[in-house]
């Protein structure tokens, strides 16, 4: 199944300066970058991998895939008013497009605020059919973020994010005998919520540590899918090689259904961890304002029901044009 996996991120490692951390730029005018990307990825998740699945009471077959996505980020500054429109990928958001604002308030820090749109993303219509081939469908939603970045000129950001999740053919749990109001706690759409916290810190010129917590609400309309609990985000970049920036991300999460499953009698417990490794080498073949960019990624889903595990891991290629 092609499900977006496709995991660069689009100028994730940046050079910070001695004004740290303030998205605005120090210049007026248009800035951007264009990126292609192309990844490879293995991937065991019964709701959006194999076709055929053999039994609901044990972990998911491997699905493979190659993907190609493009990325793009574009802005535009008004130094005297600092004021900043944007609009493109959203950083960490894998097929979300966003436009917004961003506005300086002094020394109160900046606040921003856009709107999302997403779509494309292909999952099964009934992932509980066991021994058929099971027909796809997509998903889709509109959502917006709001952040206070660069707190009292402090080295803090609060963001909070909102997104509608819709399944074009949602029919979850039709293939079983299950009453329409068991088939309704399997239902996947509704809307998630995320409140995080990060600290940008720089012990020195060549070291940027980034951890970030957040709580995460999954308010989706089946009470059996939908969860909330904690996540953890920590980045780190190295700067001191010359041409080089390197990267890593790692996110750790706890998160527990709000009903019963009906299916397997039992609450949900889910932890999921994702490890990734990043290096861009700065104007390759002396292109100016050109980066390649290689990406190694893995992540687990531990859950206290076999259907619901997952693992995903591939590696990733990305092309970056800055102007």
């Amino acid at each position: 199944m092609n499900k977006k996996l496709l995991c660069v991120a689009i100028n994730s490692v940046m050079i910070f300066t001695a004004q740290a951390y303030d998205q605005i730029p120090a210049t007026a005018g248009f800035a951007g970058s264009v990126t292609l990307a192309v990844g490879s990825r293995s991937l065991k998740n019964n709701i959006a991998g194999a076709e055929v699945i053999d039994s609901l009471y044990s972990s998911p077959k491997t699905d493979s895939g190659t993907e190609v996505g493009p990325g793009l980020e574009l802005s535009y500054t008004f130094i005297g008013s600092r004021t900043q429109l944007f609009a493109g990928t959203e950083h960490g958001d894998q097929g979300d497009l966003g436009a917004g604002i961003r506005q300086g308030l002094g020394n109160l820090g900046n606040l921003r605020a856009s709107l999302l749109l997403s779509g494309g993303d292909e999952v099964w219509k009934d992932p509980y059919a066991v021994g058929v081939e099971r027909d796809d469908t997509e998903t889709s939603g509109t959502g917006m973020i709001f952040g206070w970045e660069h707190i009292f000129e402090s080295d803090f950001d609060i963001t909070y994010s909102q997104r509608s999740i819709e399944v074009d053919d949602e029919f979850s749990g039709t293939a079983l005998r299950l009453t329409p109001a068991q088939r309704e706690l399997l239902n996947r759409e509704g809307d998630e919520k995320t409140l995080a916290v990060s600290y940008h810190w720089m012990p020195s010129s060549v070291h940027l540590i980034t951890p970030s917590l957040s709580y995460v609400n999954r308010n989706l309309d089946g009470g059996a899918m939908a969860m909330d609990g904690m996540q953890f985000d920590l980045s780190y970049a190295y700067l001191g090689l010359q041409g080089w920036e390197l990267g890593a991300h790692l996110t750790s999460s706890a998160l527990k259904s709000d009903d019963v499953n009906p299916i397997f009698a039992k609450k949900q417990d889910l932890d999921s961890y994702a490890l990734g490794l990043e290096a861009t080498y700065l104007r390759p073949f002396n292109l100016p304002n050109w980066e390649l960019s290689a990406g190694l990624h893995y992540s687990k889903d531990n859950s206290n029901i076999k259907f619901y595990e997952g693992e995903s891991q591939g590696i990733d290629l990305a092309m970056t044009y800055t102007f």
